[in-house]
């Protein structure tokens, strides 16, 4: 009579240590999903941190060239206008000299042309001192005036 008794229960216990067994490997299962997963995500993220580090510095490089550029551009017409502008900076002196000799209705003519040409010197040299705050967006209106005063102050020398 104990086997009678005896049996179910082993096959109950037999039942319950092989089920627990199972839900304890489906348990391993899914912790180590989720840490498989816990790693992929991990490695996306720094992967994805990465692509925004080396775009970033790609486009700190590209703006970097961009500034020297500029800077070189805007030196470059800086020099070239300084170097006109001491040629024509002669001119109004040769024009100056000769007021000074001339006599009468010259005299008052020439004098009246200088001064228009001071006048309009003064002007483009307020332009020009504009060029160091000359950003890349204002670059073209800035240039634009100075090139529009330069070609003012050139046509009253050569006409004068």
């Amino acid at each position: 009579m104990l086997m009678t008794h005896l049996r179910p229960t082993l096959l109950l216990g037999l039942l319950v240590t092989t089920g627990c067994d199972k839900a304890a490997d489906l348990r391993n299962d899914a912790v180590t999903a989720q840490n498989d997963a816990n790693t992929e995500i991990a490695n996306t993220r720094s992967d994805a941190k990465q692509d925004v580090l080396d775009a970033q510095a790609e486009a700190d490089k590209k703006i970097a060239a961009a500034q020297a550029d500029f800077t070189k551009m805007r030196e470059e017409y800086r020099h070239n206008t300084t170097v006109k502008l001491a040629a024509l900076d002669l001119k109004i002196a040769t024009l100056d000299a000769r007021a000074k000799k001339t006599t009468g209705a010259a005299k008052v003519e020439l004098d009246a042309k200088v001064k228009r040409i001071q006048e309009q010197r003064e002007r483009f040299l307020t332009e020009y001192k504009e060029l160091d705050q000359a950003t890349g967006t204002t670059w073209d209106n800035t240039r634009a005036g100075l090139d529009r005063s330069w070609d003012e102050l050139s046509r009253l020398v050569e006409n004068a």
